[in-house]
């Protein structure tokens, strides 16, 4: 009798949880929550660099634009070439 108890319980409560896609399983680009390091992250990420224009380098940047605007909730513009501000290549 526990055993079915249990059962339906945990079939009921697992309508309840949230569908994801499969894609943020393994990129979750939450923002980041320490004021401190949020700081630190915006002044170090300066226009970073992506060199290149084959269809991988489009995914990565498009990769890291999404990662940076997850983690600081600001949008990063990712260059095709290196500025004099340039921090970050990929």
């Amino acid at each position: 009798m526990k055993k079915w108890l249990l059962f339906f319980v945990m079939i009921l409560s697992a309508g309840r949880l949230p569908a994801e896609d499969g894609y943020d399983l393994w990129l979750r680009y939450s923002k980041i929550t320490n004021n401190n390091l949020l700081i630190q992250y915006k002044k170090q990420i300066v226009s970073p660099a992506v060199l290149g224009s084959s269809a991988t380098s489009t995914v990565i940047k498009d990769e890291l634009a999404k990662a940076f605007a997850g983690l600081t909730g600001t949008t990063t513009a990712i260059l095709s070439t290196p500025a004099t501000t340039t921090v970050f290549i990929a």
